[in-house]
């Protein structure tokens, strides 16, 4: 197990005098994941609504509004109740529960903050520019803290440390690559990721955290390697290699030699993620979908090789582990049509129980608490913010230890979705999450598509969305189309290379869906997405734009080729398996036709594009570029350039102002009714 310092509640936001920890904390974490799904370092095309945005700065340089108008104040005003709110999310626990670390904004920028107990005020860690992503306070090392932030959206992600009796801060790396998660062993020593020796490569460093910079890499075989839980003597390391959304391996490192033994489970084609160590350092607790559509968690003899499945009988990917620092106790989360659900395990009698009462909707973070039999876990629903929770099996209560929202003036109650399946034009059935207003209709739709595409629109609180159902009166229709995750390997495939057409052909059966609804108004069908989401628009403009009465392109791809060549380099390897290999002609004519700037003059429908000036991941490029193709057709774009924003807006003032415009820009389009000349 990773053994790390005391779990810490990280809040957005805030500035001020650090506060006193408390004397105890755990010393055995399980490792911190990049993002629910288990995947540490993995490339992703997923934005969704910036929730904890940071407050602009003086320096900071203002938006670019490229033909568009300012938005009316009247329309700021409506969304300020919406966009007010924050969240909070667990990062550590402390032994024994004696506290929470949890990532959350209070004021300007995302923080650590540390929680003694449940609604306590919240105590501030961090200070300074800068979201944090992660902070651990390290064992024996006289109040210092550890955690990692990048800037301005650039994900070049930096390690610091904090002392936190003197306030002053270190920067630990270079400054210039991308360093990943950080595990701490109990020995003193860090492993972590990063592409120092190599920008298109990301490896695994090992190395007290006082000679960082002096350290060469443990693992530099290429590709994308990742950190991830040391064992209690910190003789053994697990580490993850990333090759796609469908191929990754779980190894066993020597920490010492960098030596490594694959811990397979007799198929080489399969995702393997989130690994722990149990009681008897050679067996390993592994998640995987090796020879099967779904990921189930294993138990795996590392000396034997025999794995014996945990999971077996449900029909879901698991996504998440935790085990107890004495390694009696395990726990799950199985993702179920898109809502989690938890799962106890008494490794010993193998006996599972399934509580009863947890909220419906989205668990991440799920650590156990100390020495004790309870988890903390971050649960988020359609209706609620992401809120720190603790549930304790011994007598089945949960308690919420955190409480981000309060009642605001003028906002409405939020909606929950129905979630429905409709056919696609090849047969297959496509989930759907679809948030209706109150009344008769029949409703304009905004089409909710997620970025990726290796992810899923899951019943998670979007203040945004709740806005334009309650104070709009629009039916948003959040579809997870093939490639989407969740919902077994098969399904995350359908997608992959050549077959992209498939995927924007299931918007044309979700339009046809909405033709069959008469509570839907299918003259007055808009479309909205982000990353991958912004090329299913692009595409979907290009394709069947008639039937689309405005788009919204928020940092979309349009050009398949040019984005693969100026993607960073760490992810292009992993970009190339996904969209298919630019460099081989064959594929790379099918990239084109695929692309919405090879027939972007044939977009008719007026269109809204965002974009930030220093995104890593899709280049702004991709943004000029379509707009000044479409616009030389003669349609009408709205472009929004973000000067200081990456992969999406986390800075207040521009979240603020492109949701405001986006908000003018659907009324202008969506909500009149369609002119039929």
């Amino acid at each position: 197990m990773l053994a790390l310092a005391c779990l810490t509640l990280v809040v957005c936001g805030g500035r001020g005098r650090s506060s006193q920890p408390a004397a105890n904390y755990e010393e055995n974490l399980p490792p911190a994941l990049e993002d629910a799904r288990g995947i540490v370092g993995a490339p992703r095309d997923e934005t969704a609504f910036e929730y904890e945005a940071e407050v602009a700065t003086a320096a900071d340089a203002p938006p670019v509004l490229d033909g568009i108008p300012e938005p009316p104040e009247r329309i700021s005003a409506a969304l300020a109740p919406y966009l007010s709110g924050r969240q909070a999310r667990v990062a550590a626990v402390g032994g024994g529960l004696s506290g929470l670390i949890v990532l959350t904004r209070i004021s300007e920028v995302t923080q650590a903050y540390r929680i003694t107990e449940a609604m306590a005020v919240p105590e501030q860690l961090t200070s300074g520019d800068g979201p944090v992503a992660q902070a651990v306070l390290v064992p024996g090392k006289d109040r210092q803290l550890l955690f990692r932030r990048d800037f301005d959206g650039d994900e070049q992600f930096q390690i610091f440390r904090l002392k936190l009796d003197s306030g002053v801060e270190e920067r630990l790396t270079d400054g210039r690559s991308r360093h990943g998660y950080f595990s701490l062993a109990r020995d003193g020593r860090m492993a972590f990721s990063s592409n120092q020796r190599s920008q298109r490569d990301m490896d695994v460093y090992v190395t007290s955290f006082d000679h960082i910079g002096k350290a060469g890499p443990l693992i530099g075989r290429g590709g994308q390697w990742a950190a991830g839980a040391w064992s209690r003597d910190a003789d053994k390391l697990l580490v993850r290699h990333y090759r796609s959304a469908d191929s990754s391996s779980v190894y066993l490192a020597d920490p010492s030699t960098g030596q490594l033994q694959l811990l397979s489970l007799g198929k080489s084609e399969a995702v393997m993620r989130d690994a722990r160590f149990a009681a008897d350092t050679n067996s390993i607790y592994v998640v995987s979908d090796a020879g099967q559509d779904v990921a189930e968690l294993y138990k795996l003899d590392v000396l034997t090789g025999e794995a014996r499945s945990i999971s077996a009988g449900i029909p879901w990917d698991i996504e998440l582990v935790a085990v107890s620092q004495d390694r009696s106790r395990l726990a799950f989360v199985s993702n179920e049509d898109g809502y989690s659900v938890l799962h106890f395990v008494d490794p010993s009698s193998g006996e599972q129980s399934t509580p009863t009462g947890i909220p419906r909707g989205v668990i991440s973070s799920l650590q156990f608490a100390g020495g004790t039999g309870a988890v903390a876990m971050t649960i988020a629903t359609a209706t609620s913010p992401a809120e720190a929770f603790v549930y304790d099996p011994a007598d089945e209560s949960l308690v919420q230890w955190t409480d981000s929202t309060s009642p605001v003036e003028g906002r409405k109650p939020p909606t929950e979705p129905e979630l429905i399946r409709y056919q696609s034009h090849d047969g297959l059935a496509v989930p759907a999450y679809v948030y209706r207003p109150t009344g008769p209709g029949p409703f304009p739709v905004l089409l909710w598509i997620h970025g990726g595409p290796e992810a899923q629109h899951r019943p998670s609180y979007d203040p945004l969305l709740q806005f334009l159902v309650a104070e709009l009166g629009i039916v948003v229709v959040a579809p997870n189309i093939r490639g989407s995750t969740g919902y077994g390997r098969r399904y995350l495939s359908l997608d992959d290379g050549v077959r992209r057409v498939d995927a924007i052909n299931d918007i044309a059966s979700l339009l046809d869906w909405v033709a069959e609804q008469s509570e839907l108004d299918a003259s007055r069908v808009g479309i909205y997405g982000a990353s991958y989401g912004g090329f299913i628009v692009l595409a979907s403009l290009v394709r069947f734009g008639d039937r689309l009465a405005a788009g919204c392109d928020m940092v979309g791809i349009s050009d398949f080729g040019v984005f693969l060549k100026n993607t960073a380099d760490y992810r292009r390897a992993a970009r190339r398996v996904e969209y298919g290999d630019e460099r081989d002609p064959e594929v790379r004519a099918v990239l084109e036709e695929l692309s919405p700037l090879t027939n972007a003059d044939k977009i008719r429908t007026p269109l809204l594009v965002g974009h930030g000036a220093n995104d890593p991941r899709v280049p702004v490029s991709e943004a000029e570029h379509i707009v000044k193709t479409v616009r030389e057709a003669g349609t009408d774009v709205w472009y929004f350039l973000a000067r200081d924003e990456g992969h999406g807006f986390r800075k207040r003032r521009s979240r603020d102002l492109f949701y405001a415009i986006m908000v003018d820009f659907f009324e202008h389009y969506l909500l009149a009714p369609k002119d039929p000349g």
